[in-house]
């Protein structure tokens, strides 16, 4: 689809104390047809280290505030549905 783009970038690498860390970033690129203009959604989801000795390390980036705010807007959802169906009743 020539609307939609998902891209795995590298940041530029960063020394230190002697090591190389690396961001890897996650970019989610949507265009809307026949207009100009769109979204982009980027956000880190690894970073590469690289030691001194050439051992590398690859952890992966958890953002645990997204999935608060996730299940606080799942229960309120739930909450007005539940309220919704109550008055119907």
């Amino acid at each position: 689809m020539d609307w939609i783009r998902i891209a795995k970038t590298n940041a530029a690498p960063v020394m230190v104390h002697g090591q190389k860390i690396t961001w890897q970033n996650l970019a989610v690129q949507v265009w809307v047809p026949g207009k100009k203009g769109g979204a982009i959604y980027n956000r880190p989801f690894r970073v590469t280290v690289e030691h001194p000795d050439g051992q590398t390390e690859s952890h992966l980036i958890f953002n645990y505030t997204r999935l608060a705010c996730g299940l606080v807007m799942g229960l309120g959802l739930l909450s007005v549905f539940s309220m919704i169906s109550r008055r119907k009743a």
